[in-house]
């Protein structure tokens, strides 16, 4: 995450360094009240909801930061939530979004990350299908 911070600032791509910030922040926050057993409050949801979108209307650069605001509303719903399957679709959209904001700011690096995503997304369900379809075979 910290050469992705600066990867953005390089390029001056302010909302999706600040994307990269909240996402930091947002994921220490989430590990720690994991490992402390506790469950993510929505209130921790919201607050970085706010903070991202905050943060990148703040340092609104184009039209394509809006892709940045997507981004950090969706990966954060991901993040929060428990389940697997949701998270991966979620991320489908969060691929698509980055995958945009990238291209704007002539970013090959992002664009190669959320492919490889992409291919890891696709993966998960090809074998998610694979196994439900075995464990319904098995009772038949």
């Amino acid at each position: 995450d910290t050469l992705w911070i600066v990867h953005f600032l390089l390029l001056g791509a302010t909302s999706g360094m600040i994307l990269s910030i909240v996402g930091v922040l947002r994921s220490l926050v989430f590990l720690v009240l994991h490992l402390r057993g506790k469950k993510s409050n929505p209130i921790w949801l919201l607050f970085f909801m706010t903070v991202g979108v905050s943060a990148i209307i703040i340092t609104w650069k184009d039209i394509y930061s809006i892709c940045s605001i997507i981004t950090c509303i969706l990966a954060t719903l991901g993040y929060w939530q428990k389940k697997p399957t949701n998270t991966k679709i979620l991320s489908v959209f969060v691929c698509a979004s980055q995958m945009t904001y990238a291209i704007f700011i002539d970013s090959i690096s992002v664009v190669i990350n959320e492919s490889i995503t992409l291919c890891s997304i696709a993966i998960f369900f090809v074998r998610f299908y694979f196994e439900k379809r075995g464990k319904t075979e098995d009772f038949t």
